[in-house]
């Protein structure tokens, strides 16, 4: 299982971020119902590069690694830091601005799912813990 594992979280989280960073390059305005308001040509301009931009290159990159078994522990290690970065800054924010929308409950459970999944397939890899961190 560990193989197919690592292949179908990777895939997954290419899909994920891929999917994202085109859907927020086509429509930046789809960041309003997480709260955030566009100011102009400039906050397109900057939810396309952010949110679009970056995502879509990341989701790009997941997909190479996918081809490229050398990239399979280093991008799993980029989807694991990325995936709980994004739980761990969303759960954050939620609790400081007690913003407790289903929309960004949802997203803090997908986001937490998603780094549990990249951890145990990153730890599938096999090799100690201090490899896995190399």
């Amino acid at each position: 299982m560990g193989p197919r594992l690592r292949q179908v979280t990777l895939l997954l989280v290419a899909v994920g971020y891929g999917a994202a960073g085109v859907w927020f390059f086509a429509a930046p305005g789809a960041v309003e119902p997480l709260g955030l308001q566009l100011q102009g040509a400039s906050g397109s301009a900057e939810v396309r590069a952010m949110y679009g931009g970056l995502q879509l290159g990341l989701g790009l990159y997941f997909l190479v690694a996918l081809r490229r078994p050398s990239w399979e522990r280093p991008a799993l290690r980029v989807a694991l830091f990325t995936v709980a970065g994004l739980g761990l800054g969303r759960a954050a924010g939620v609790l400081m601005s007690q913003a407790f929308t289903p929309l960004l409950l949802g997203l803090v459970a997908l986001e937490f799912a998603g780094a549990v999944l990249c951890a145990v397939a990153l730890r599938s890899t096999g090799g100690s813990a201090e490899s896995a961190s190399q």
